[in-house]
């Protein structure tokens, strides 16, 4: 429902009160199927794309095959106790 509100003499609605309020969607939803995506499906496309890709004299090509994730090996507590990377 609207109601006037008059400022400087101009007549203007005010939408201020919304009889209904409308539940709040998952924000990072869209964001984390877009990720399970470019895990899943995106970086082969891209990888085949792209490969081979091969040097001016054609002499060398290299092509990306499979990839994979593992387990992490080390957690980030233990990398930082050994100095390494756990990027």
């Amino acid at each position: 429902m609207t109601r006037p509100a008059h400022l400087w003499k101009k007549k203007r609605l005010s939408f201020a009160k919304t009889p209904e309020v409308l539940d709040v969607p998952d924000l990072l939803e869209i964001q984390r199927g877009s990720f399970q995506w470019l895990l899943k499906d995106g970086l082969a496309e891209t990888f085949k794309e792209i490969s081979p890709i091969e040097d001016f004299s054609r002499k060398f090509a290299l092509e990306f095959g499979a990839h994979d994730f593992g387990e992490i090996k080390f957690s980030v507590d233990e990398c930082k106790e050994r100095d390494m990377t756990y990027s």
